[in-house]
């Protein structure tokens, strides 16, 4: 199969138990102790979650004295697909997570490895198949991204620094604690903050916000094919909430991700929100226009441009394949259904 059909062809694979209100939420104390608490975010088959939290000690940490029982990390049930009417700042629908590795690293990241490397940050990575930690709520008829993340971690045994020669475990960082941390620095969102945010105004005056992400080495004598991502109409602009078409659904992210699907071609991502205004076709010539200015900004193959939709995202690419017959080379619809493919 050729890159091309392969491309064309890609797809974008798409109970807990509650637990009593846990100790009152504290502040990191500083000092010598606990500094900070980041949560780390991926996101999943249907949507972004905490997968991990980062927990910044003042001295290297000696990764020898750690374990899966060191902390525990509990998290909101919220999820607006499942109880969209529920509140996610309500302290008694909470459960905890299942840890499922601890090590050390230099920087709130994870490791492929799992393994420990020198540094102050303790990985706590979490099973993201638990039910909480879902960062994306719904505020009326829209969709946004949780800025205030519910995330807690309860450090329940001493965490020591790494030891001096004839020190053993070395010196105490931490003493354990019932105290429940909350997060003190903005989310680390993986693949998310690899996109690069800006607003288009069109011709006639009308804003959108988009992103897009370039490939790795991105060479502009080189064409590389685009896939425009058309979101659902919760993630349409209210506002406030922008980048959460990214976050919020998984085919964005997708392109970055070749398991994902199924090709390793370098692709451009283009993943515009729409203000929700006016007619489908109205609509899509807004998108048409933010394409077509994209694509002179941008080394775009013109013959190659793919449309990857959710929900009435495919309301829109219908609108622009019967209004602009020949933009796309193929648009698809949720995990590898083909509405239409024009021009192979």
């Amino acid at each position: 199969m050729s890159k091309r059909t392969s491309l064309a062809a890609a797809a974008v694979l798409i109970g807990a138990v509650l637990i009593a209100p846990g100790p009152a939420t504290a502040e990191p104390p500083g000092g010598g102790g606990v500094q900070n608490v980041i949560p780390i975010t991926q996101v999943l088959a249907f949507g972004q979650k905490v997968t991990a939290v980062a927990v910044e000690y003042s001295s290297e940490v000696n990764p020898r004295t750690l374990d899966r029982d060191t902390y525990t990390v509990s998290d909101s049930l919220y999820n607006f697909r499942f109880n969209p009417v529920g509140d996610i700042t309500d302290p008694t629908k909470r459960a905890n997570r299942t840890v499922t590795a601890v090590y050390t690293n230099d920087a709130p990241a994870l490791n492929a490895t799992k393994q420990s490397d020198p540094g102050t940050f303790v990985i706590i990575e979490l099973d993201p198949r638990d039910p909480g930690g879902n960062t994306v709520m719904a505020t009326g008829n829209y969709v946004t991204v949780n800025p205030d993340l519910q995330t807690q971690v309860v450090q329940n045994e001493d965490v020591y620094a790494q030891p001096g020669k004839g020190q053993g475990r070395g010196p105490r960082l931490a003493a354990a604690s019932d105290d429940a941390y909350r997060p003190t620095k903005p989310a680390v969102n993986l693949l998310v903050d690899d996109f690069v945010y800006k607003r288009f105004t069109t011709t006639t005056g009308t804003m959108i916000p988009y992103a897009y992400h370039l490939p790795d080495g991105y060479d502009a004598a080189k064409k590389y094919p685009v896939v425009v991502i058309l979101p659902g109409q919760g993630m349409g602009f209210n506002g406030s909430n922008e980048g959460v078409q990214v976050a919020a659904d998984i085919p964005a992210t997708a392109w970055l991700q070749p398991k994902w699907t199924g090709t390793d071609e370098d692709v451009i991502v283009l993943a515009p929100q729409n203000q929700r205004v006016g007619t489908a076709a109205a609509q899509a010539d807004v998108m048409v226009e933010l394409l077509n200015a994209f694509a002179r900004e941008f080394s775009v193959d013109q013959d190659r441009i793919y449309a990857s939709t959710v929900s009435y995202g495919s309301t829109l690419a219908w609108a622009a394949l019967a209004t602009h017959p020949g933009l796309f080379d193929g648009a698809l619809r949720g995990p590898n259904k083909v509405v239409r493919r024009v021009g192979t």
